[in-house]
């Protein structure tokens, strides 16, 4: 198992990948058509390296967040949600995510799809 000082980051000490994500975000952004660049993913995707997970954020029932609103009021849940993001902004490096709240009012659930750097979750 290797050994982690401050300067070296967990997934910067995985074995190197011939998959390039900064070359997919560049591709998914400036292709009109994404399912093309999808198709392109899943050719060029090196699943040795790389992982793709479903999210699906847990509400926690009775808390007070979940009091205020929570997965009940749109804005508040997509506040969460954006919260999420802004917590992980050191993770852009290693990942690509798609997220999205979806539901009803007074029923909403934060769902997303992750590609990141590795087997497991970091």
């Amino acid at each position: 198992m290797p050994v982690y000082t401050k300067d070296v980051k967990p997934l910067d000490a995985l074995p190197s990948s011939p998959w390039n994500l900064d070359d997919f975000k560049r591709e998914i952004v400036n292709y009109e058509d994404k399912r093309e660049a999808i198709k392109n993913l899943w050719i060029n995707f090196d699943p040795k390296s790389w992982s793709l997970w479903k999210v699906t954020y847990i509400r926690y029932e009775g808390t007070p967040k979940s009091y205020l609103g929570e997965g009940r009021v749109s804005y508040i849940t997509e506040g969460t949600m954006h919260g999420i993001m802004r917590n992980l902004d050191h993770f852009r490096k290693y990942s690509f995510a798609s997220m999205g709240v979806y539901g009803e009012e007074g029923n909403y659930d934060i769902k997303s799809m992750w590609l990141w750097r590795g087997t497991d979750i970091p």
